[in-house]
C-alpha cells in the first residue's frame, strides 16, 4: 500500500511589503493563522541559522525501511529482476547492456547527503528570511503528513509553479523533522555544474525530457522510482505537471508518464494535505 500527498496547502509564503502594503501583510497574516497555517520563520528569526542547520535531525522513517546507502539503492536496481528480465529480452549482449545500465543510473541517481542538507538548510534559513516575510505551513496537515511517512511508503505530489517549490518543501521537511524526499527533476539541471551537484546532494534525481522509445533507459528509471518507494528509502517528490509553470498558475498534470514509473495498486491511497 502507498500513499500519495497532494500538496497544495501545506505552506504559503509572502514576500517582503513596503510601508504600504504593511496593513495588507498583517491582516494576510491573521487569515493564514486563523485557517490553522503558522509562521515557521517567525522561530527562525530568533536563532542563529547554523543553530538552526546543526540541531539534531531525527526523523521517524517508514516503519518497514531498513538505512541503505545510495550506492545500495542503486545495486538493488542493476540487480533486479526486472532488469534482468529486459536485459534478456534484448539482442545485444548481457555485459554490454549491464554496464551501459550502470552508466544510466550514475547519471540519473542522487547521493542525499545529510551533512549536505545542514549546509543547505543553514543558507536557505538566511536566504528565506531576508527575501520572505513569512512562510505559513498547515501544521495539521504536517502532522498526518508525518503519520503517513511512518506507516506508508509516501510519494508527495506538490504544485510546480517556481523554482522556489522544493526548496520550500524540503527546508519544511527538515524543519520538522521529517524525512527529506527525493526530488524527481529535469536532466537540465544536471548539466549546471556546481548547482547539479548541490541538487544531486540534495536529493535530486535527474530524468532526461526525451525518453522515447529507449527501452534499457524506462526499465532502469522505472526500477529505480519502483525501488525508492518500495523499500522507503525516503518520500518520493514528484511533479505531475511535468514542467515549472511561467505563469504562477497550475499547469495540467502529465499523468502518464508518473502511473508508468511508480506502484500504482488498487491499494494506493490518495489524499490532501
Amino acid at each position: 500500500m502507498f500513499h500519495f500527498i497532494i500538496l497544495q496547502t501545506l505552506w504559503e509564503h509572502t514576500f517582503e511589503c513596503s510601508n504600504t502594503n504593511r496593513n495588507k501583510y498583517e491582516s494576510l497574516t491573521k487569515t493564514a493563522e486563523a485557517d490553522g497555517f503558522f509562521d515557521v520563520l517567525e522561530e527562525r528569526r530568533r536563532s542563529s541559522d547554523l543553530s538552526y542547520a546543526f540541531r539534531t535531525f531525527n526523523p521517524q522513517p517508514y516503519r518497514g525501511a531498513t538505512p541503505i546507502s545510495a550506492a545500495a539503492l542503486n545495486r538493488m536496481v542493476l540487480e533486479s529482476q526486472y532488469l534482468s528480465y529486459v536485459i534478456q529480452e534484448s539482442e545485444e549482449p548481457r555485459e554490454a547492456l549491464l554496464e551501459e545500465a550502470s552508466a544510466l543510473l550514475d547519471e540519473m541517481s542522487q547521493n542525499l547527503q545529510l551533512g549536505f542538507i545542514r549546509l543547505l538548510g543553514s543558507i536557505m534559513n538566511k536566504v528565506f528570511k531576508s527575501v520572505f516575510s513569512s512562510i505559513h505551513v498547515n501544521e495539521d496537515g504536517l502532522t498526518r503528513l508525518q503519520q503517513a511517512i511512518q506507516e506508508y511508503p509516501v510519494i508527495l505530489l506538490p504544485n510546480h509553479r517556481s523554482y522556489m517549490d522544493f526548496l520550500v518543501l524540503s527546508y519544511i521537511m527538515f524543519t520538522y523533522d521529517l524525512s527529506i524526499p527525493v526530488i524527481a527533476a529535469g536532466i537540465p539541471l544536471m548539466g549546471m555544474k556546481l548547482i547539479g551537484e548541490m541538487f544531486r546532494r540534495s536529493g535530486a534525481f535527474f530524468i532526461r525530457r526525451a525518453i522515447g522509445s529507449d527501452k534499457l533507459y524506462w526499465a532502469v528509471l522505472s526500477e529505480y522510482v519502483r525501488t525508492i518507494v518500495r523499500t522507503g528509502y525516503a518520500p518520493l517528490e514528484f511533479y505531475v505537471e511535468g514542467l515549472r509553470s511561467r505563469t504562477l498558475k497550475s499547469l495540467t498534470p502529465k499523468l502518464a508518464y508518473f502511473i508508468s514509473t511508480s506502484c500504482l495498486d488498487n491499494t494506493s491511497h490518495f489524499y490532501e494535505v
